[in-house]
């Protein structure tokens, strides 16, 4: 027993279509063809014709089965979301515009689908739907990308990422990603400034790049982070008297209404840039509504570290986000509270902030030992 097929969403194209029918009282949606056995993927055709003539084959194709006696009811997560490896990056990208991720990270996901999609291509398994991919297969493509304990790590995770979110639509079952080893990263020390090296550091940034300079005052004196909420930092962020900055939750890590106030040396150096005279829409560094690339300031300091290290006043361990981490050792040593920095740096747990103080040197003593086990 079935009742009469019929397509749903046929024309509204932002929604996925489907072919809907009742078989012996079970609800059954055909999303594409691969319960039935055949080559039909409506809802991957962008063109509104050729997805309506894909769902009214689709239609056509079920009618046919069911009157024929089909009664295989797959589950309904089966059905509407089988696909191959084929159509992997056509999904990934149609996904990726429904979601809220940062540009970058959207940026990585396809990277690694489409390095993942030209290596099952050339093992020639192309055809092969997702979820009958064994972890073996994972393990040999991620095996492309161990020169280095990092690179492989990074790749690993958003590869993770990748499967996770197939997981969470309901294409895998499980994370095939989750069976693969790790190896372990070499952490990345940003060795703090002490304090006479600080100024002496600032004092060229400010003779090669004003900009760069103010970026590192903002980190250091505002502990703020360079490439997201500094470098869209803009003028109705900072108030008219100069002396606190407010990012609103979409504007900083942290996800939260995070403000801070601003040291007397970092308002003398926003007033010498102009900020007094900026229209609130505009952008603290390029004055206008545009703001810069997401790798400038890592630009810039790539290229003034040689010129300090060539002086002796940095090391290879001093990083971009040593300004940042030398206010952070600072405010640790003066208040033993790894509370306060947590407040200040605007982590997201105690954990975070009790990690972050170990990454950057900071002595384990009695007192650090005694936060450990609140």
């Amino acid at each position: 027993m079935f009742s009469e097929p019929k397509i749903v969403g046929l024309k509204d194209p932002t929604k996925r279509g489907y072919v809907l029918s009742y078989v012996n009282g079970t609800r059954v949606r055909l999303y594409n063809g691969s319960a039935l056995g055949i080559d039909c993927f409506p809802n991957h055709q962008k063109d509104p014709r050729n997805r309506e003539k894909a769902l009214k084959h689709l239609l056509f194709e079920f009618r046919k089965r069911l009157e024929k006696g089909w009664v295989s009811v797959p589950t309904e997560h089966s059905v509407a979301e089988s696909i191959s490896i084929r159509q992997l990056p056509t999904w990934l990208s149609r996904e990726l515009e429904r979601v809220d991720f940062s540009a970058s990270y959207k940026r990585d996901l396809i990277t690694v689908c489409r390095q993942l999609h030209q290596f099952l291509r050339e093992k020639k398994v192309e055809s092969v739907a997702l979820k009958q991919l064994p972890p073996r297969v994972m393990q040999e493509f991620l095996s492309c990308f161990s020169t280095s304990a990092t690179y492989y790590m990074t790749k690993r995770r958003t590869l993770g990422a990748l499967f996770s979110l197939l997981q969470s639509k309901k294409v895998i079952s499980e994370n095939p990603v989750k069976q693969i080893k790790r190896v372990r990263e070499k952490a990345t020390l940003h060795k703090p400034y002490e304090r006479n090296q600080l100024n002496r550091v600032l004092s060229i940034i400010a003779s090669k790049s004003p900009k760069l300079h103010l970026c590192c005052c903002l980190m250091y004196g505002c502990l703020l982070r360079p490439h997201q909420e500094i470098r869209k930092l803009k003028r109705s962020d900072i108030d008219q008297s100069i002396t606190h900055i407010t990012l609103a939750g979409n504007a900083n890590k942290g996800k939260r209404i995070r403000t801070v106030a601003i040291p007397r040396f970092v308002r003398e150096v926003l007033i010498d840039h102009g900020v007094m005279d900026l229209p609130p829409e505009a952008n603290v560094f390029t004055g206008t509504v545009q703001e810069l690339n997401v790798s400038y300031f890592s630009t810039l300091w790539s290229r003034i570290k040689p010129e300090l290290k060539k002086e002796s006043l940095v090391e290879r361990s001093h990083t971009l986000y040593s300004f940042r981490h030398t206010a952070a050792v600072e405010i640790y040593k003066k208040t033993k509270d790894a509370f306060v920095v947590k407040n200040l740096m605007g982590h997201s747990s105690l954990t975070v902030t009790l990690t972050y103080l170990r990454s950057v040197g900071v002595e384990q003593n009695d007192d650090h030992v005694h936060l450990l086990e609140l």
